[in-house]
């Protein structure tokens, strides 16, 4: 589209790369941008409660929308926990019985959400259970907000009062006795469990849902440390048994957020694990094989775009084609045997988050509508370096930095190769002192790309098509945003695009 007036990028806001950016101070919010393009509420309501996907997938923003949706919804209460919100390791000194450390401490984090959520619905303030369990809240604060502030109180009193409760629910005095009104956190989780539970069966909440999700919690984590690994999946089988057996039938979700590479990593680690992903995970995808040789507009990666330029441009009063507001955006006259989109994209790892890095503050720049190919490349050169931030910040759950370093190091030497043999990948491997089984990490996280010899398809892991065969029958090469960045960074120039 040509403008008769002159108009620039200016001033023109389409959203954050983070979902916790999404601010109102430009007049826009995650309400107004998010829209569930990978229908993840659709496989939340069938049962899934993990959701996967590589970093910048959409798993926070969709845990960040529904938490600000649930602000102007009665029916709808979420929680958002985080781990680096509340020092883990902090709390389980509090709990002695070693086996139950981390399965007690998540379970209390699930229940005690439930019970102030149940709270701030407002209803049934006029029962008697119900006023029991304000009283249980406002004589245990401490327990039921737990985050970094309030660990020394935990820690310290390491019981809670449950007097309250005693009156109006029997399985209290049943496990305590007349005479007991407090006892350690790990050792009511049942009794409460159960109070909840036939809370959430009551006719007043049935028409409400609560939703307790878990983000974040790939903040410190290590593969290599056992006790994360064991975390998480104490956690896993925790929301498991609460959404499938206790909270079964009845409003109330236990959901995971966790990055694929994360979940793909712990075989081993408890003897359910395969069984419990196979079952449960919802994997989030924005490739779309089918749609991607056809009507280019009904990507779901077009759309996402699309959507946040519409609101960009209204609110400037910048006219534009409403069917498709990127032909307004973008020069599609790039002397290019590829669309303009096509071409951004294949420097992408088709995640929402990678359009959103490469048109960051693309309002403090002052380019002409449309933006020309030379823009475009420029915006390129500029995310390359940001994404690869990224890609080693995604590395660090797996490797120390230095050998993040040493990787880079390993993936520049290839880059200048372009279609490196198998064993040429291996050769330039042990130069730098990096494992033979480093080469299975670089395919997965498509820091090399597969390319068959015989039809030079390329494989990539978020595509449908499967790699089949010996690792001989491929040549390997950088992806086009490793291959940008390295020529941006050391000013050389490659043939590769």
């Amino acid at each position: 589209m040509r403008f008769k007036k002159h108009y620039t990028t200016k001033g023109l806001y389409i959203g954050k790369p983070e979902a916790e950016g999404e601010t109102t101070s430009s007049g826009l919010n995650l309400l107004d941008f998010f829209e569930d393009y990978t229908n993840i509420e659709e496989h939340i309501q069938r049962g899934y409660f993990i959701v996967s996907g590589r970093k910048g997938s959409g798993k926070s923003a969709y845990a960040m929308w529904l938490h600000e949706k649930a602000k102007n919804n009665e029916g709808l209460y979420t929680s958002i926990i985080r781990k680096n919100e509340f020092d883990i390791e902090a709390i389980i000194q509090a709990i002695p019985e070693k086996d139950l450390k981390y399965e007690a401490l998540f379970e209390w984090l699930i229940l005690v959400r439930l019970v102030k959520m149940i709270l701030d619905t407002g209803q049934g303030t006029y029962l008697r259970q119900i006023k029991s369990l304000q009283d249980f809240y406002s004589k245990n604060s401490g327990y039921i907000n737990i985050d970094k502030y309030v660990i020394t109180e935990i820690v310290a009193n390491k019981e809670v009062n449950f007097s309250p409760l005693k009156r109006d629910f029997g399985i209290i005095s049943k496990v305590l006795g007349n005479k007991s009104i407090k006892a350690p956190f790990y050792q009511m989780i049942g009794p409460l469990r159960q109070i909840i539970t036939e809370v959430l069966r009551m006719d007043i909440f049935k028409n409400i849902h609560f939703y307790v999700m878990f983000d974040d919690l790939d903040v410190k984590f290590k593969l290599t440390n056992p006790q994360d690994q064991i975390q998480l999946m104490d956690l896993i089988r925790i929301s498991r048994r609460d959404t499938t057996e206790y909270f079964n039938g009845l409003t109330a979700k236990v959901i995971i957020f966790i990055r694929d590479d994360i979940a793909e990593r712990l075989d081993g680690v408890d003897c359910d694990k395969n069984k419990i992903f196979e079952s449960y995970e919802y994997r989030i995808n924005w490739y779309e094989h089918v749609v991607a040789k056809g009507n280019e507009r009904q990507l779901i990666l077009r759309r996402f775009i699309n959507r946040r330029l519409s609101k960009g441009f209204a609110s400037l009063n910048i006219p534009y084609i409403q069917e498709d507001p990127w032909l307004s955006f973008v020069d599609v006259n790039n002397n290019n045997k590829m669309t303009q989109f096509k071409y951004i994209l294949d420097f992408t790892f088709y995640l929402p988050r990678d359009l959103m890095l490469i048109f960051k503050n693309i309002g403090n720049k002052d380019l002409h509508l449309p933006l020309s190919h030379e823009d475009i490349n420029q915006l390129l050169k500029e995310y390359s370096k940001k994404k690869i931030r990224e890609i080693r910040d995604e590395l660090v759950a797996i490797f120390e930095k230095n050998t993040i370093d040493l990787i880079f190091d390993t993936l520049r030497d290839i880059n200048n190769g372009w279609d490196v043999e198998y064993k040429e990948v291996l050769n330039f491997l042990r130069k730098y002192n990096l494992p033979s089984q480093t080469f299975f990490t670089l395919i997965d996280y498509n820091l090399l790309v597969p390319v068959e010899k015989e039809t030079g398809y390329l494989y990539f892991n978020y595509r449908e098509k499967e790699l089949d065969g010996e690792w001989e029958q491929y040549t390997f090469r950088t992806p086009k945003v490793l291959s940008k960045y390295f020529q941006t960074r050391y000013n050389i120039e490659f043939n590769h695009f």
